[in-house]
């Protein structure tokens, strides 16, 4: 699972550090391994979004494509 997401969590890793530190960034601040947790689960979480409504149809849409070729 973490190999069909990795492309996905590669673009969205930094981002959604972005939009948790704006949120949330005082109250993570000095959490450690409590905001460590809140970013990865933020960011797999994206990823998973990310790979199921663009990345998986994308990949179908071109499947498709390439058996008319």
């Amino acid at each position: 699972w973490f190999a069909a997401i990795s492309f996905s969590l590669y673009l969205v890793h930094k981002p959604m550090y972005g939009v948790l530190q704006s949120r949330w960034g005082e109250w993570l601040e000095g959490r450690g391994i409590v905001a460590y947790a809140a970013y990865g689960a933020a960011s797999l979480l994206a990823a998973a979004l990310l790979y199921y409504a663009v990345e998986r149809p994308g990949l179908r849409l071109r499947g498709r494509w390439l058996a008319r070729a």
